[in-house]
């Protein structure tokens, strides 16, 4: 549902259906999952490599720090 690259160049972020964020290397291999969302995650965005936002379609935008998957 939502793609973006990571400003740092290192990988991805994807957001889904199943409601969890994942953070993706360049090779495909899967990293970290963020969770938190109550509905599939339909945007991305993310400006300084150390954390991004979310939006979703229960309502809410969340920004998440990269490295430790929590919410701020």
């Amino acid at each position: 549902y939502s793609y973006i690259d990571r400003v740092d160049g290192s990988g991805f972020l994807t957001g889904s259906k199943d409601k969890s964020i994942y953070k993706v290397d360049l090779m495909g291999n899967p990293l970290m999952i963020y969770e938190g969302h109550d509905a599939p995650v339909n945007s991305l965005s993310q400006c300084v490599k150390e954390e991004f936002t979310s939006g979703s379609w229960d309502g809410t935008a969340k920004i998440w720090d990269v490295e430790t998957g929590k919410v701020k």
